[in-house]
């Protein structure tokens, strides 16, 4: 239920560059944690739906995050206020939430200023003050025209793939190699002294 859900985002890409219909994508990945959300290209500022529970406790902290990256925070509210200092510079004036979100529940995020390299995986996280996770939401925001991610994970999807069958092989042929070394040691043991069940080189035949 509380996972991060960026593992999707790849499958959910490489899906929309293969042609699959937005109504198939949003009915095969429609869930009440996760929102795939598209624009088109000249969209000035776009909203990150997450509406949950009214009156959420005072000492919560909530996290919006980039998901598909490495730890970058899109923005923080804790202790009533907003750290602007954890967010990240690439977001830093381009955000808003509502000014009471704590008792409305509206955990909504205005992105403003839309980027070609805003797409990706945002999620939201309500933590407790003991850091145990209440709520989570995760939006995929995909700028319709601007494929970059797109290709960018196909191109890792084809990476992986390719490892792997690295990997396959690499470890056949070493379990065929490891044979062969085994069969070859045999041999030579029995060409050279004498065991039981090997008399002369004739049992070797």
């Amino acid at each position: 239920k509380y996972c991060t859900w960026n593992c999707l985002y790849p499958s959910y890409t490489l899906l929309q560059a293969l042609g699959v219909s937005d109504d198939a994508l949003n009915k095969f990945f429609s869930c009440p944690y996760f929102t795939p959300l598209e624009v088109t290209p000249g969209v000035k500022r776009v909203l990150l739906p997450f509406k949950t529970t009214a009156d959420l406790p005072e000492d919560v902290r909530v996290e919006w995050r980039r998901s598909d990256l490495e730890d970058v925070k899109v923005l923080v509210y804790e202790n009533s206020q907003k750290k602007h200092e954890e967010q990240h510079q690439d977001y830093q004036g381009r955000t808003e939430m509502n000014e009471e979100l704590l008792r409305t529940g509206d955990l909504s995020l205005t992105l403003k200023d839309l980027r070609p390299t805003d797409s990706g995986v945002y999620t939201c996280t309500v933590y407790k003050n003991d850091g145990a996770i209440l709520k989570q939401k995760v939006v995929i925001l995909t700028i319709r025209g601007h494929n970059a991610n797109t290709l960018l994970y196909l191109y890792m999807y084809l990476s992986i793939l390719i490892f792997c069958f690295v990997l396959m092989f690499l470890y056949f042929a070493h379990l065929l190699l490891v044979k062969l070394a085994h069969k070859n040691f045999t041999l030579m043991c029995c060409s050279s002294v004498p065991v039981m069940g090997c008399d002369n080189k004739s049992d070797l035949i």
